[in-house]
Formats: structure tokens, sequence, C-alpha cells
């Protein structure tokens, strides 16, 4: 990516710094914050029957909209960031 394109750790009017923005040429800069369900992830991956699947599959999709819904509450800024479409 070009130089100043992008800038990490930068802070928004609101004060939270996401791990990294993308200033898009033709729209509103593009927050990018890293967020990995890696318990959830292992409970998965070591299951070893149907039902322990089960449970961490439940796990794994309720912690991956957790982190979907705090990045969107923390990073989606009327007028500042990108927006849901």
């Amino acid at each position: 990516m070009p130089k100043g394109s992008y800038e990490f750790q930068f802070t928004l009017s609101t004060g939270k710094r996401p791990d990294c923005v993308v200033f898009c040429p033709t729209s509103r800069p593009l927050c990018i914050d890293a967020k990995f369900p890696l318990e959830a992830m292992t409970a998965l991956h070591d299951a070893r029957s149907d039902e322990e699947r089960k449970i961490a599959g439940q796990r794994l999709r309720a912690d991956v909209m957790k982190h979907v819904s705090d990045i969107a509450d923390k990073y989606l800024i009327a007028g500042e960031t990108q927006t849901p479409r």
C-alpha cells in the first residue's frame, strides 16, 4: 500500500484506537481491528464427541458475533468512518 494510505493505532474522534485505519481515496477511513476467538476455536478443535463439537461450535459462533458487535460499537462512527450498508 502506498505510504500515507494507512496508519497503525490511529486515534478516532471518540478516542478509540483500532489496530489500523486504511484511508480510502473515495470514501471514509476503514477501521481494522484484529480479533480471534482462540479459546472457542481450541475447544472446537479439541472436541471429541458430537455433543462437544455442537457446544464448541455454538460458543465459537457466539464469540465471533460478540467480536463483530464490539467492533461495530467502537469503530462505526457516523460521518467519520465506514458505515454498514
